[in-house]
C-alpha cells in the first residue's frame, strides 16, 4: 500500500513526503531519498530482539585494527550537524501520520529530533536528499532515545541500495543488533549483543566502516564487531528506528553525521 500524504500548512518550505506501508520482512529500515518507509513486519521469531547476551570485551582482528586506524584520516564527502533549520540537506521534517504512525520531525537547537506515537510495529528508514552514495566508506552518526517506557531500536542504516536491500546497526536498551535485508531475504548478524561501550541513557555515537566485503562496528569509538558478507556491494546512508508494539510513545534525537571515503 502507497500513501501520498499532503504536507500541512507551513512557512518554511518542506519536501515532499510518501510513506509506503506493506507486510514485510523483520528489524528493516529503509527510505528512499527525501522519502520515509514505514514498514509492518511479520511477526516471526527471529525478527524480535532476544534476551540480551553477555559481552566480554572484543577485540578486533588486525585486518579490523588496521582499517579503524586508516578510515580515520579518510576524506569527509558528507557532513551534518543540524547547526542551522535551513536544511539544506533535504532531511525530512514536519507531521506525517499513516496507519501505522503518527510522527513528526523537527530541527531545533542543533539536533534532529523525532517523535513517533506508534499504532502498529513500525519500522522506519530515512535519508537525506544529498547524501552521497559510496562503496568503501565510514559513516558516523550521534543517536539518543530521549524519552519512552519501552525499548526501541535506533540506529543508521549503509549500503542503502535499493527497496530491499540495505544493512542497518542500531542500539537496543544496553544491546546493539545488526541486520542486512536482501531481496527477500533477511539476516541477523547480531541479536540483542550486550556491550559495555552503550550508554543507554546518553547519546551514543555509531561508526561503521565498510571496505569491500568487510565491515567494522564502533559504538562511542569502541570495537564491538566485525563481519564479511558481499551481497551488498554499494549504497547510501541514513537515520533508522523500529518499535515492537502498538501504543508506544518515544522520541528520538539526531546529530553529527559524517560520511568519510578514501
Amino acid at each position: 500500500m502507497t500513501e501520498n500524504l499532503e504536507a500541512p500548512p507551513q512557512t518554511k518550505s518542506k519536501l515532499p513526503i510518501v510513506i509506503l506501508a506493506f507486510i514485510g520482512i523483520g528489524l528493516i529500515f529503509y527510505c528512499v531519498f527525501g522519502v520515509i518507509t514505514v514498514l509492518q513486519p511479520k511477526q516471526t521469531a527471529n525478527e524480535m530482539p532476544t534476551q540480551a547476551a553477555e559481552n566480554d570485551t572484543p577485540v578486533p582482528s588486525r585486518e579490523a585494527q588496521d582499517l579503524i586506524d586508516d578510515s580515520s584520516d579518510w576524506k569527509i564527502i558528507f557532513e551534518e550537524p543540524f547547526d542551522s533549520d535551513a536544511n539544506v540537506n533535504g532531511w525530512h521534517y514536519g507531521e506525517a501520520s499513516v496507519e501505522q504512525m503518527d510522527s513528526n520531525l523537527e530541527i531545533e537547537d542543533g539536533k534532529y529530533k523525532w517523535e513517533v506515537s506508534t499504532k502498529d510495529r513500525i519500522f522506519v528508514r530515512l535519508n537525506p536528499t544529498t547524501a552521497p552514495s559510496t562503496k568503501n566508506f565510514r559513516v558516523s552518526a550521534d543517536v539518543k532515545l530521549t524519552s519512552g517506557t519501552y525499548k526501541p531500536v535506533y540506529g543508521i542504516v549503509f549500503r542503502d541500495a535499493s527497496f530491499d536491500n540495505y544493512y542497518s546497526f542500531g542500539i537496543y536498551g544496553e544491546s546493539f543488533l545488526i541486520d542486512k535485508n536482501y531481496g527477500d531475504q533477511f539476516t541477523r548478524f547480531v541479536d540483542s549483543q550486550k556491550s559495555k561501550a552503550i550508554l543507554p541513557q546518553e547519546s551514543n555515537r555509531l561508526t561503521v566502516i565498510g571496505k569491500g566485503s568487510f565491515f567494522v562496528f564502533l559504538i562511542n569509538d569502541q570495537y564491538v564487531y566485525e563481519l564479511t558478507d558481499n551481497e551488498i556491494k554499494n549504497g547510501g546512508f541514513g537515520y533508522g528506528i523500529g518499535l515492537y508494539h502498538a501504543d508506544l510513545h518515544n522520541t528520538f534525537e539526531f546529530d553529527n553525521f559524517i560520511i568519510q571515503a578514501p
